[in-house]
């Protein structure tokens, strides 16, 4: 009977021992989330799943900081995502395609031809629709340096939508459909 009872007790303790580390394991990978679950909304995410809507949010959050990274390192590879197709919608209603529609509207984004970026401050909320697409929006506040004018120290604000969906022949494996520039203020700055 006591042995019965040790082995009993042993096979408990191994029990509680491998639930918590298949606890733990499910809270290691909820915690590695980068981003805040606050800022994600799942409410309606075709799969149902809030784990799939927040690890997908969570993909999207970090490849939206490392495109900003890569915009103030001055990396050409920040916009990988964006194609010939990807439309912006600019404030004065206005339509481009690609990344020649963006350069080509610089100076009225960011009031100047010639600047770097020193810091983008984003503040986004994100809407997986399903397990290919996510929308997220919000406002990303683009601190640069203009050349063009003495070097001067600017932020830039925008309100800005944006729709993403994967497309595994890009390289990170997302592509960028659409952006809207809801405002814009490239002179007066903070």
């Amino acid at each position: 009977m006591k042995r019965q009872v040790v082995i009993g007790s042993i096979a408990v303790a191994v029990a509680l021992v491998l639930g918590s580390l298949v606890y733990d394991g499910n809270a290691r990978a909820r915690g590695q989330l980068q981003i805040d679950p606050a800022i994600v909304d799942c409410s309606t995410f075709v799969s149902n799943s809030q784990s799939l809507c927040l690890d997908m949010a969570d993909e999207m959050f970090q490849l939206v900081q490392l495109i900003f990274e890569q915009f103030v390192a001055g990396d050409p590879m920040a916009l990988t995502e964006t194609v010939p197709t990807t439309m912006t919608v600019f404030p004065d209603g206005s339509v481009d395609y690609g990344l020649e529609g963006l350069a080509k509207r610089s100076t009225a984004l960011f009031g100047s031809n010639n600047f770097s970026f020193i810091e983008i401050v984003p503040n986004y909320r994100y809407k997986p629709l399903d397990e290919r697409t996510i929308v997220f929006a919000g406002t990303a506040a683009f601190t640069l340096q203009d050349h063009e004018h003495g070097d001067e120290i600017r932020t830039v604000t925008f309100a800005q939508t944006q729709l993403f969906r994967r497309n595994p022949h890009l390289p990170r494996g997302w592509e960028q459909l659409e952006e809207q520039l809801s405002y814009v203020s490239p002179l007066i700055g903070d």
